[in-house]
């Protein structure tokens, strides 16, 4: 297994909204990039303000598509993420 990645979500989209199934096909295929490369990806969210089901479908929901359950558990590491409605 290679070494991890970091990815930053608003340097891939350049916008703290991620409202867009465009967007988040970006994220998706910078991913699948590193994945396919056995590397182990952290996904940072860090300065994202908002975010929609049609983008995170489209930026992690897909690769549900192209690779087992177990290989995205263990190269795809979320961070960086805040819940709603959290205080």
């Amino acid at each position: 297994m290679k070494s991890g990645l970091i990815l930053s979500v608003i340097e891939i989209t350049g916008n703290s909204a991620c409202i867009t199934a465009e967007n988040g096909q970006r994220v998706y295929q910078r991913i699948v990039a590193a994945m396919n490369k056995n590397q182990i990806i952290e996904l940072s969210f860090n300065n994202i303000r908002y975010m929609t089901p049609a983008f995170l479908n489209a930026a992690i929901g897909q690769l549900y598509s192209v690779f087992d359950q177990e290989v995205i558990c263990s190269r795809l590491k979320i961070k960086d993420i805040e819940r709603s409605g959290s205080s």
